[in-house]
């Protein structure tokens, strides 16, 4: 992180382009980033199983005050480090459904309102990336969006205003509703 800042000092390049991922393995790192989002830069919460670990890290967010330049992802399917809090364990394969299982745990356990547990995962990553026509349900955008039940389990999907997937079942295997 220390590299970071040296390069947000030292040239023009601006804070809202540079995002620091995985920002939860090491408290001093999570400190930094939070320095960061104080002069709003991006801080990306990487997800992983460990939900309350993630929760601990939002919590501490929150009590930040701005929560808009908080987003979180996932190594969707990809390798997914295992940390001691200094170093590298060992690797395993990231879970895909990992952001959907904490958007359920903020909602279910924590007692997050939707428009909160799905910030983080929609509005916020969209408006960092520059893409104006996702994460928010408004006239003119892609129509991309997840329908859920009661429970909060996945029903629908519409990926740019195509059904992808219809009362729980794959209508469509296609990328992004092509």
């Amino acid at each position: 992180m220390d590299v970071l800042f040296d390069i947000l000092n030292e040239t023009n390049i601006p804070i809202n382009t540079i995002r620091p991922t995985h920002i939860t393995n090491n408290e001093k790192v999570f400190e930094q980033a939070m320095e960061l989002t104080r002069k709003n830069g991006y801080m990306d919460i990487t997800l992983d199983e460990n939900l309350e670990k993630t929760y601990h890290y939002l919590k501490r967010v929150y009590e930040m005050g701005d929560i808009n330049y908080i987003i979180m992802s996932t190594d969707a399917n990809g390798s997914c480090p295992i940390w001691d809090n200094v170093k590298v364990l060992g690797m395993k394969k990231s879970d895909n459904s990992i952001i959907h299982s904490l958007v359920k745990y903020l909602i279910c356990k924590q007692k997050y309102s939707v428009n909160d547990a799905i910030r983080f995962v929609t509005t916020n990553p969209s408006r960092a990336l520059g893409l104006l026509r996702k994460g928010s349900i408004i006239i003119n955008n892609d129509a991309d969006m997840i329908i859920m039940d009661d429970d909060y389990n996945i029903d629908t999907v519409i990926s740019k205003g195509k059904i992808i997937v219809k009362e729980k079942k794959l209508i469509k295997r296609s990328y992004y509703g092509e």
